[in-house]
């Protein structure tokens, strides 16, 4: 081996553990969990667009202007047809059969698509009523349906013989097959199944099946429409009685959502707009708004999320806003269980649920991926019944972040009026949460007493008060056999917490503040919210905590970690020296 080649390898060898060691800081300490989707773009169609006289629909049946919908559909890489334009139910249909070859589609709409609320008849060789072969015959488009099958023979530019029918629509929903990746831009459309709250079977918008990528884009957001509190293109109208009004994602499919909005869409049971099933199923939002969605109905127990329902699935979204959602259990907007959770820069605003978490219900159990909320605003959001007016948290020893985040004006109808933390593992750093109120505990933040509260940076949670006017910021409940408390995790000049206790008076305990704090920062960061308590500083530490999940991980696999990273690197190091000399003695 050459001189120059051996002095490369040594050189790439040596590199190694420091960028391994590297990836390993600064990963988890970003907390990026996703990189961030960006949809492919089409590249210049120079062909002539094929414009398609539609055949299919009869006008002398009723077809009323809102129903002459049309669509461009664009295939990645096919030679024959790079565009086609067609009715709304047939341009989705050729997308779906060109997506199931293996292509990559898009469709534009080029007006809206809504859903026919009357009795409708599409002329085509169809199985239904005696279709067959080149016979015309007529199908009865019921009430709600976006659209129905057709053989691929039937679509326009298909090319195919096959007696086949293209899978495209699932009961009246916009269907998305597996192993079918498919672009729609609402171009500022919309789309509207008009189902009108009646939580039908399978009344969702779309339905992404397993294994199937579909992305959601809005090319023309600023589109206004007259007496509308949204613009640009929405998805309305859905409404499933078996999870997801707007949008149905099952385990192992993968959607990106950017732009657009979701609006008054309803489920009888899990996620108003979005319900996500299965811990293999991913979901990238970005700038979307979720409008007046809901999860309700009185004879069903499990109304989750009334925007958006997870259930062990990976979920990122940013620069979002969740406005006026409602579930009748938990989660007015987000429900979130067991599943790997990134929340970054939206907004939360009166969204409302009757029990736990008016906006963010947050539900994991040690060892579960990490939840990070980073730059968010809750405001105004409620629980009418119970607790947690805006984030409820049940995270035994899961690590939840919530960083540089306003929780402020949200109403607990009994304890946590901003947050109900329930587990050991919740940082909240360099955040305000002020002016919220509570019926009985914990005005601004309720920490039960298996729990713990984990501060760091400049934290303000003042002026927080219960429905009587007492002040009461962070209540600490005292239980038989533990007690909740506060761990330092590096609190800056600034920071200003009251701290009440589940118990009335404790003239003779006191209020247990800590474990792990110095009595410097309990005295500078703490006050009593009751004047007739006292903090209890006997059990004060003269140190700092330090708060290992919040940048790296659990604090035995964190250190198990810089092990292996460090005995990596001393034995690379003694490898590269021996070759070095014996590459200098051959020499």
């Amino acid at each position: 081996m050459s001189r120059t080649r051996k002095n490369i390898l040594i050189r790439a060898a040596a590199l190694a553990p420091f960028l391994l060691c590297a990836f390993m800081l600064v990963k988890p300490m970003t907390a990026k969990a996703w990189t961030w989707y960006k949809p492919w773009t089409w590249p210049v169609l120079e062909d002539a667009y094929y414009f398609v006289k539609d055949i299919f629909v009869d006008p002398e049946e009723g077809c009323k202007p809102d129903d002459e919908l049309m669509v461009r559909v664009m295939v990645e890489g096919d030679k024959d047809s790079k565009e086609f334009l067609s009715q709304t139910a047939i341009g989705w249909n050729y997308a779906v059969a060109k997506a199931l070859t293996g292509k990559k589609v898009q469709v534009k709409l080029e007006s809206n698509w809504n859903a026919r609320t009357e009795r409708m008849r599409t002329q085509y060789p169809s199985p239904v009523e005696g279709g067959s072969g080149s016979d015309r015959a007529w199908l009865v488009l019921h009430q709600y349906d976006m659209g129905a099958d057709m053989r691929y023979k039937d679509i326009p530019y298909m090319n195919s013989s096959s007696k086949d029918y293209v899978d495209a629509f699932k009961d009246g929903g916009i269907y998305v097959p597996k192993g079918c990746n498919i672009t729609v831009d609402l171009n500022g459309h919309r789309i509207w199944r008009r189902a009108e709250g009646e939580h039908i079977d399978d009344g969702e918008v779309f339905h992404v099946a397993e294994g199937a990528t579909l992305t959601i884009v809005d090319s023309d957001p600023k589109h206004k429409w007259d007496g509308k509190p949204y613009t640009g293109g929405v998805i309305a109208g859905g409404s499933s009685n078996n999870g997801g009004g707007g949008l149905h994602i099952k385990n192992g499919a993968t959607v990106y959502i950017e732009r657009g909005t979701f609006y008054e869409n309803s489920s009888s049971s899990e996620g108003g707009a979005i319900n996500i099933d299965g811990k293999n199923a991913k979901l990238f939002i970005d700038g979307t708004k979720f409008l007046n969605n809901s999860a309700s109905d009185a004879l069903i127990e499990r109304n989750y999320g009334g925007a958006i329902h997870c259930d062990g699935a990976s979920m990122e979204i940013r620069n979002s806003t969740f406005k006026s959602n409602m579930a009748d259990n938990s989660g007015g907007a987000i429900y979130n269980e067991l599943g790997a959770f990134t929340l970054r820069n939206c907004t939360f605003e009166s969204n409302e649920t009757k029990y736990e978490g008016g906006a963010l219900y947050m539900y994991a159990l040690n060892g579960y991926p990490r939840m990070l909320l980073e730059d968010n605003t809750f405001e105004k959001n409620k629980s009418t019944l119970s607790s947690a007016g805006a984030i409820y948290c049940d995270c035994r020893r899961a690590e939840v972040d919530i960083v540089r985040t306003k929780i402020k004006d949200n109403f607990s109808s009994n304890k946590g009026g901003g947050i109900c933390v329930f587990g050991k593992g919740i940082m909240i750093c360099d955040s305000e949460i002020t002016q919220n109120t509570a019926g009985n505990y914990g005005a601004g933040i309720y920490v039960d007493s298996d729990g713990n509260l984990n501060l760091a940076g400049k934290v303000n949670i003042t002026g927080n008060k219960l429905a009587n006017g007492k002040k009461n910021n962070v209540c600490l409940k005292k239980g038989y056999s533990s007690t909740a408390y506060i761990n330092n995790g590096g609190m800056l000049e600034g920071s200003k917490i009251g701290v009440h206790s589940d118990k009335d008076k404790l003239e003779k305990d006191g209020i247990m503040l800590v474990e792990n704090i110095s009595e410097f920062a309990a005295k500078r960061y703490f006050e009593a919210d009751d004047s007739s308590n006292k903090l209890d500083f006997t059990g004060v530490k003269e140190e700092t905590g330090f708060y290992a999940a919040s940048m790296i991980g659990g604090e035995s696999f964190t250190l198990i970690i810089l092990i292996v990273v460090a005995a990596v690197m001393i034995i690379t190091v003694i490898v590269l020296y021996k070759l070095r000399r014996k590459g200098a003695a051959d020499e």
